[in-house]
């Protein structure tokens, strides 16, 4: 039996969206162990963690490898030390999936006590998975630790051809919406290209959330008061994943000008790819080994003179879009189907 621990939220996150499906493969043989139920996130964590060591005591024999999504936070790795410590003192094998870019970085500016708290804890871990070979480094410190790529992956059939190209530039920003992923940066490099004659639409879609440089209440107001009476610009809110696939196909550029601090490898750009959309992001994190110059283009982040660039590139070069749209969906089927991931995952789960 595998035991997973990991988050089943209400805002879909990449890392809720490959547990809650990794789950579902492995449904005959395991017990899951959720959070992010609860709006109140110690409440959440303290529930978590009564539920997790009952079921531990319970299911021991039962139980051959402990699966878990870690975290990077404090609050997170109180979770985390009871995950791997539990499991260990019954001797169950653990593996942990790092889905953000952000594990030494956490480490790193840890108290010496908590550090210590961290590094005897991942020792203790058997097998990690990082989502791309550059990943590694995050976990490199512990010698003893197995180390797994897999790659993130698209859930839905997809077209293997894309639409003509026709003016306006069709562009699309499909992500949960938050300041630090560069929405505001985007309606701004649309506005000045609009303004200097080119024709572009943007469509936005996603959840408002709040993150470390803006409330979602505020950036709900900055979107809808910058969009006002722009005929190119629309805001659609969440689609749902039902539609994923559809709504996608009906674009041809992706635009994710994200700054996120734990951004790794988007999901939200692999499914983009899989519907034949050119990429459009940024030189942050781990993208630039995600993102290849065959696959669209990368800017500066928090740089609206460069998307706006890159926007007019990509109107006034319609045969290389064209070129580009067509390698993404090729790339997409090849490296980032469901088949490959579950595959991968199963060889590190059952063996």
């Amino acid at each position: 039996m595998i035991l997973f621990c990991g988050p089943i939220s209400k805002n879909v996150t990449g890392q809720s969206f490959s547990f809650e499906n990794t789950v579902s493969y492995f449904s005959k043989n395991s017990l899951v162990v959720s959070y992010d139920r609860f709006d109140n996130k110690c409440l959440d964590s303290v529930a978590f963690v009564i539920k997790y060591i009952f079921s531990i005591i319970i299911y021991r024999k039962r139980i051959d490898t402990l699966y878990f999504t870690s975290s990077r936070s404090n609050l997170g790795f109180f979770r985390d030390y009871v995950i791997v410590n539990v499991a260990h003192l019954f001797r169950i094998r653990v593996v942990n999936h790092l889905h953000g870019a952000d594990f030494l970085l956490f480490r790193d500016n840890a108290t010496s006590i908590l550090k210590s708290l961290i590094d005897s804890t991942y020792k203790k871990i058997d097998e990690s998975i990082v989502l791309l070979e550059e990943m590694r480094e995050q976990y490199d410190i512990y010698e003893d630790m197995k180390i797994s790529v897999v790659s993130n992956f698209f859930d839905f059939e997809s077209s293997k051809h894309c639409h003509s190209f026709s003016v306006p530039l069709r562009v699309v920003y499909f992500s949960n919406l938050m300041s630090s992923k560069g929405v505001l940066d985007l309606i701004r490099a649309v506005m000045q290209v609009s303004e200097e004659g080119y024709s572009v639409d943007l469509t936005i879609a996603g959840s408002v959330l709040s993150d470390h440089e803006m409330k979602s209440d505020a950036l709900a107001f900055e979107v809808e008061d910058l969009i006002a009476k722009r005929d190119n610009i629309n805001f659609v809110g969440k689609v749902s994943a039902m539609d994923k696939s559809v709504f996608l196909s009906n674009f041809e550029v992706f635009c994710l000008p994200t700054r996120y601090p734990t951004e790794a490898q988007p999901i939200s750009i692999i499914e983009a790819m899989a519907s034949g959309c050119a990429i459009l992001t940024t030189n942050h994190n781990y993208l630039p080994h995600m993102v290849t110059d065959k696959m669209g283009t990368l800017v500066e982040s928090s740089n609206v003179i460069e998307l706006s660039k890159a926007l007019k590139n990509f109107c006034d070069n319609e045969a290389s879009l064209a070129v580009t749209r067509l390698y993404n969906i090729k790339y997409a089927h090849e490296f980032y189907s469901k088949e490959m991931y579950f595959s991968k995952m199963h060889r590190i789960l059952l063996g």
